[in-house]
């Protein structure tokens, strides 16, 4: 039977799993990145494309705080174990989870994307200007999908009270919007994730690396796609 005063769930089982996966990746995560940090400043050649990566996991990791809050609400607990408050918090951390999730994301990608336009400061055009294609869509994706929940419902408050719309106080999009939003985010991630990949391995291939440190540029590079 659902406690209707209960104002967080207990963490056993998947939320449980959910909450020590999220926490470890962003131990991992930032671990890596201060590492990163740390080679390139001793070497003096903390760029841009670093300031960007740093940036992300700072973001990262306050979107962790959101993520692990938003499981202790109900995210990832079944909606009958779930009271109406409770139903409405877990909606509500998820949209706000998201939004900052997509900020960081861009930001990732986009650090990929000036660290290859320096790799390729001497290669053919197509792949300069396919690195420029990879930043544009990173940058639509974003768009699409930050504003596009942002705007889905007028107040945005509407998309977890839903008794603002049964009253009248908000307006949501057509279903038909949301799906929109969601195969153009979808598609545009594929494409970008893809291209974190295969971009580094084709930029790479022809350096004077040995072919281990190849491989050790391309696995860092190729996180933005995970």
């Amino acid at each position: 039977m659902v406690d209707e005063s209960a104002r967080s769930v207990t963490l056993e089982g998947f939320p449980l799993a959910m909450t020590t996966i999220i926490l470890v990746s962003v131990v991992l995560a930032t671990i890596t990145v201060a590492l990163r940090a740390i080679v390139r400043m001793k070497d003096g050649t903390f760029g841009l494309d670093d300031w960007l990566i740093v940036g992300a996991v700072v973001i990262y990791i306050a979107d962790t705080g959101l993520a692990v809050h938003a499981v202790s609400v109900g995210i990832g607990s079944k909606d009958e174990n779930l009271n109406p408050y409770l139903q409405a918090e877990s909606q509500k951390f998820y949209i706000i989870w998201i939004t900052v999730y997509v900020v960081a994301v861009a930001l990732i990608k986009t650090s990929v994307c000036v660290t290859l336009r320096r790799i390729a400061a001497k290669a053919v055009p197509i792949l300069q200007y396919s690195i420029w294609v990879l930043f544009a869509l990173t940058w639509a994706s974003f768009c699409v999908t930050f504003f596009g929940i942002l705007t889905f419902c007028r107040p945005v408050e509407a998309n977890w009270n839903t008794y603002l719309v049964l009253e009248g106080k908000a307006t949501c999009a057509s279903t038909e919007t949301l799906i929109g939003i969601s195969h153009t985010n979808t598609a545009t991630s594929i494409v970008t994730d893809v291209g974190c990949v295969v971009l580094p391995g084709i930029l790479l291939w022809k350096t004077q690396m040995p072919f281990k440190a190849k491989l050790q540029v391309l696995g860092l590079l190729s996180l933005a796609s995970v």
